[in-house]
């Protein structure tokens, strides 16, 4: 569950999101089609076809909107074969939506909009203003709590076909169309970085992912590291953190990758996650196997 860490900092957090959660609450039954269908609805039809990002560590759906001369661009980010998502929006339209810590989203078909707690902000490259929700994808739900197998996320994609935004009376719709297909790419992208990394692909279609036993103690750690300088300047950032978890739970190598842009926000997080304790991943045979862990930091002040 996501770890929050309140100290007396000129108001800066440290919130170590695990396994890449963002807080999710249910809040009204308002459906994404009710809401794209808002006469003050934003609606953003696409003008390229998804594309399929093979990263040495993540793989991405890609798609732009809107139109060639107001370009959007939406980014579904999985930084390991699991159940968690680093959807990400930039564009003119997005830029309502920044600098709040509430926005309602809006996936599933016949799921009403959720109230979405603790987004991350940026600028993306040739696009503008950014958001950034971590959330967990299963069956019928994207929301922390669960993971699932990596092959059920095409189920899950399946229920799909558009993604909404809304924040009062602003309302910004992605017609993304039915997500099942790119997710079946996705999947193969996935498990080829599981290869890559020198895991074992075929172990981890069913296995129970290494457990996190000192979550606030790390939380503490790297709330510690938030750089002087960038709390003065109001300095914000996200990160995405991939360990490696050995077969008796300890961590053999740190990845980091940086989720948003920031200018001097560079914490040693590498340093303070190898701090951290395992119970290792199991197989299907109940024996520990060597394995992953992938949790996104996020830096805010409030």
């Amino acid at each position: 569950m996501p770890c929050t860490v309140k100290r007396a900092m000129a108001g800066a957090l440290a919130v170590l999101i695990a396994a890449a959660g963002t807080t999710v609450v249910h809040a009204e039954k308002l459906l994404p089609a009710q809401a794209a269908a808002d006469a003050k609805a934003v609606r953003l039809a696409p003008i390229s076809p998804w594309v399929v990002d093979y990263d040495d560590n993540k793989c991405s759906l890609l798609r732009t909107f809107g139109s060639e001369e107001d370009k959007h661009i939406l980014m579904l980010d999985q930084g390991a074969p699991d159940s968690s998502i680093l959807m990400g929006m930039a564009g003119s339209a997005v830029k309502p939506f920044q600098r709040t810590g509430r926005i309602h989203l809006g996936t599933f078909a016949d799921k009403p909009l959720e109230l979405v707690k603790n987004p991350s902000y940026g600028d993306l490259e040739l696009y503008g203003p950014a958001v950034m929700l971590s959330i967990f994808m299963r069956e019928g739900e994207w929301e922390p709590g669960a993971r699932v197998q990596p092959s059920k996320a095409q189920e899950a994609a399946a229920g799909v076909d558009r993604i909404v935004i809304r924040r009062g009376s602003k309302i910004l719709s992605y017609e993304t169309g039915n997500l099942k297909e790119p997710f079946v790419v996705m999947h193969d992208c996935l498990t080829n970085l599981l290869t890559s990394w020198g895991l074992d692909a075929a172990e981890h279609a069913h296995y129970t992912p290494p457990a996190l036993t000192n979550e606030n103690a790390v939380a503490r750690k790297l709330f510690e590291t938030y750089p002087p300088d960038a709390l003065e300047a109001g300095e914000q950032g996200s990160f995405r953190v991939r360990l490696i978890v050995e077969k008796d739970g300890s961590i053999s190598d740190c990845f980091v990758e940086e989720a948003t842009k920031v200018d001097d926000l560079r914490p040693a997080v590498c340093k303070e996650m190898l701090r951290s304790k395992f119970v290792p991943a199991l197989g299907v045979d109940g024996q520990p196997i060597r394995s992953f862990y992938v949790t996104m930091i996020t830096y805010r002040v409030s």
